[in-house]
């Protein structure tokens, strides 16, 4: 029987930008099945290797190596609103402060 790795979730930012339209997810390709989630809830036909997010949320993909292979899920990902929407819409102070080593934290009040 064929091993195949945990799906790993790729994406160029975990921030919607406003007004460019759809973040594409993507995971390896050349399982048997894809299904993926949002805030833990099937999507309705995602079921390919990609997955075009335009709204915030918290992401998975769960598949198969093949038809008589366990389910395998990836790690989450967390896709955030732009953070000029969030602070407008929370009434939040959103501040980030560089840490050493080109580190950032986010802080929101």
């Amino acid at each position: 029987m064929a091993s195949f790795p945990i799906p790993v979730i790729s994406s160029s930012t975990t921030i919607l930008t406003l007004g460019n339209g759809a973040l594409p997810l993507s995971t390896q390709p050349g399982y048997y099945w894809y299904q993926w989630t949002m805030n833990g809830v099937d999507v309705m036909g995602a079921n390919t290797n990609t997955l075009n997010v335009t709204t915030p949320g918290t992401y998975a993909v769960k598949v198969k190596g093949s038809t008589t292979a366990a389910v395998a899920t990836s790690a989450n990902k967390i896709i955030m609103a732009p953070i000029d929407n969030q602070a407008k819409s929370n009434h939040t102070k959103i501040t980030t402060l560089k840490q050493p080593h080109n580190h950032a934290r986010m802080y929101i009040y």
